[in-house]
């Protein structure tokens, strides 16, 4: 650093940063004549400056840093009102957000400086799946101290947090975004309007925080904490920061959406393991006034997940009812819940319906039956409160009408007794049956013989179908052995099933037909069961179309229903259109059309993937390669053929060498060419 006064009032500097990369330097005057206010005249030059350099000035907050920052500024005017002229330019430039631990590239990107502020021409941020985030416009001064925002900023799928519970103790996990926003105002009253849509890709969990130390676990007895600092001594001081904001004067209003696809995790209870794991469609707004309140408004409507339920030490899924909701009416911490959970279970009603029965025949009730145990999640979600419900599933359910209607009206008379049906809801969830007046008594039965024959017959008709696999070439072989108690009759009988299928291709594999029966192997006949059934079910199904996405269906379907105490046949017709696609537009294409959107030779496909990153980015080659060949195997006949032949033939030295060729035809072109 060198610094002169030879002329009168005039300083003059040369300053230089050298090393580790850098070579940035300061060059120029300054004038100071009496009266006056001083004037500077300064160029700076970056030739260039290191990310490294950056990274050791922001706190903690970047890391992983690489790249350089290039450019010429030309510094005059005043101090209190300094005219600045020239740009500045990312080179490869990389970075990690520490906080939320997401990676973001800039490469060839300028900001230009000039009379009129700061400009931004389409500057480009990139994630690491290469997706970016475009920032248009221009910050307004004439001082470098207050400023007039007009900008936009637009991203698409852009990944912004990628987080785990190590970076973000409240919430973590993986968020893409797709937005529009427009930022005016200025440095002390901003405001930010816009849209987001939350993007198929997001999972994201959100801990509510527990003040009881003893559910928790942790990792040490002692921690030393800093007593001066308050949100450490309670948990529920980590919260304000999702309620109110520091940056007073902001004002933010925006429309928050959701991909139903887009999967968020609530962690109540994480002692225990409480979660809810949802998906669903957003339609919320929120918003920051200049006070700094965070308001949150809309619904959140769930078309899947589940609640993790636990009764120690036993764990439970209760999958989410379509059309379950979450309401904000402005608190984001008061979120009010409307959801209903279903867990699925097959129990013997005898012990629930025994006090009505008398000397009936018990052993109608000692078959398993399909039940829906309900429960309902209500109230604020920091505190929600749990009701449970039981309904017996009669469409799924092989039972006469006078033992359903028996088993409704005794869980009608569980719905007046909550703490009764709080014992039986523990029953069916801990012990898979009902309680009896006795809870050590069980008139069911249910020996340890009959759930070892449930267990083998699963791991039977699994070992049956791997043998039969390449038993005979050209034919599928599909075996399903049920073997378990059957009190269907009144009377506790071992019963033991093999369901056979046979399937042929033919046509060129157009037409399949499947013949399968039912076999017994163990127990005496039901009333008005046929027992020389051989081909009892035919299903015969035809591609309209040669890539299988249109198929005519004719069928027969002879079974043996317990209500009507017989058997019964059902025969229909049926089409069906099968449908795998990535994007929508692909549902109204045809053959022809999708094998082209995804052949290396089309313009289209040059315009979707980055031909030269291919070369270089091994990762991003293959991922290209998947998609070409999903879809290859979706629409193109004789390249699903081939394919099925290198798997049944895997001799075939010839198909590998053209499929790959095929997958591998993705050639750098000149320029010239695909213009």
């Amino acid at each position: 650093m060198q610094v002169n006064n030879a002329q009168n009032n005039t300083y003059a500097a040369q300053i230089d940063i050298i090393g580790y990369g850098n070579q940035v330097s300061l060059n120029g005057s300054y004038l100071a004549l009496p009266n006056q206010e001083p004037q500077m005249d300064f160029t700076l030059d970056l030739e260039p400056m290191t990310m490294k350099t950056l990274e050791a000035f922001s706190l903690g907050y970047l890391r992983e840093t690489s790249g350089d920052l290039t450019g010429q500024v030309q510094v005059r005017g005043t101090l209190s009102r300094p005219q600045l002229d020239g740009a500045l330019q990312f080179n490869e430039a990389a970075m990690n957000v520490g906080m939320i631990n997401a990676n973001f590239r800039v490469d060839n990107q300028r900001i230009n400086f000039d009379q009129q502020g700061i400009q931004f021409y389409r500057f480009e941020l990139r994630d690491s799946k290469n997706n970016v985030a475009r920032l248009n416009g221009s910050i307004h001064t004439s001082t470098y101290r207050d400023y007039a925002f007009n900008l936009t900023l637009n991203a698409d799928e852009f990944h912004v947090l990628n987080s785990t519970r190590q970076d973000l103790d409240i919430f973590y996990g993986q968020l893409f975004v797709t937005t529009n926003l427009r930022i005016t105002g200025g440095l002390n009253n901003p405001t930010v309007n816009g849209n987001l849509y939350v993007d198929e890709h997001t999972n994201v969990t959100f801990v509510l925080p527990n003040d009881d130390p003893g559910v928790v676990e942790r990792d040490g007895i002692i921690k030393f904490v800093n007593r001066s600092d308050s949100s450490t001594m309670n948990v529920f001081a980590r919260l304000d920061s999702l309620t109110t904001t520091e940056l007073g004067g902001l004002q933010l209003s925006m429309n928050i959406q959701t991909h139903e696809s887009a999967q968020f995790s609530i962690v109540i209870d994480e002692g225990s393991g409480d979660a809810l794991n949802i998906q669903g469609n957003a339609d919320l707004t929120a918003g920051i006034d200049p006070s700094g309140d965070i308001t949150l408004t809309g619904t959140y409507t769930v078309e899947d997940g589940d609640y993790s339920f636990t009764f120690e030490p036993v764990k439970r899924a209760f999958d989410f009812k379509q059309g379950s909701t979450i309401t904000w009416t402005g608190d984001p911490m008061d979120a009010r819940l409307d959801i209903t959970a279903v867990y699925h279970v097959r129990a013997p009603s005898l012990e629930l319906v025994q006090g009505q029965i008398g000397g009936e025949s018990e052993n109608l009730y000692k078959q398993r039956v399909p039940f829906d145990v309900n429960l309902n999640i209500t109230g604020q979600m920091l505190q929600p409160e749990l009701h449970f419900g039981i309904d017996l599933d009669e469409d799924n359910s092989l039972i006469s009408q006078d033992v359903a209607s028996k088993v409704n009206s005794a869980l009608a008379q569980l719905q007046e007794n909550e703490s009764e049906m709080n014992k039986q809801v523990f029953a069916l969830l801990v012990l898979g049956r009902f309680m009896a007046a006795n809870p050590f008594e069980s008139v069911s039965g249910g020996s340890a013989g009959s759930l070892a024959r449930n267990s083998v017959s699963s791991l039977l008709s699994a070992q049956l179908n791997r043998l039969a696999g390449d038993l005979i070439r050209g034919v599928e072989l599909d075996f399903d052995l049920q073997s378990g108690e059957d009190f269907s009759t009144g009377q506790s009988l071992s019963r033991t099933d093999l369901n056979i299928g046979v399937s042929k291709m033919l046509l060129d594999d157009r037409l399949k037909v499947t013949i399968g029966s039912n076999f017994e192997l163990e127990g005496n006949a039901r009333p008005g069961e046929q027992t020389t059934n051989i081909a009892g079910d035919i299903a015969v199904d035809y591609q309209l179309s040669k890539s299988g996405r249109y198929l005519l269906r004719v069928y027969r379907k002879n079974q043996y229903q317990v209500t009507l105490q017989g058997q019964y046949v059902e025969t229909g017709v049926g089409f069906i259109i099968n449908m795998d696609y990535n994007d929508f537009r692909e549902i109204f294409m045809n053959s022809r059309e999708l094998a082209d959107l995804y052949s290396p030779d089309t313009r289209e496909f040059q315009r979707r993937f980055d031909r030269d990153r291919m070369q270089t980015d091994s990762a991003y080659r293959d991922s290209v390669r998947t998609v070409i060949r999903d879809s290859l195997e979706r629409t193109d006949p004789e390249f699903r053929e081939r394919m099925r032949t290198r798997q049944v033939d895997s001799s075939s030295d010839t198909t590998a060498v053209v499929d790959r060729r095929r997958l591998e035809g993705i050639r750098p072109e000149r320029r010239e060419n695909e213009d």
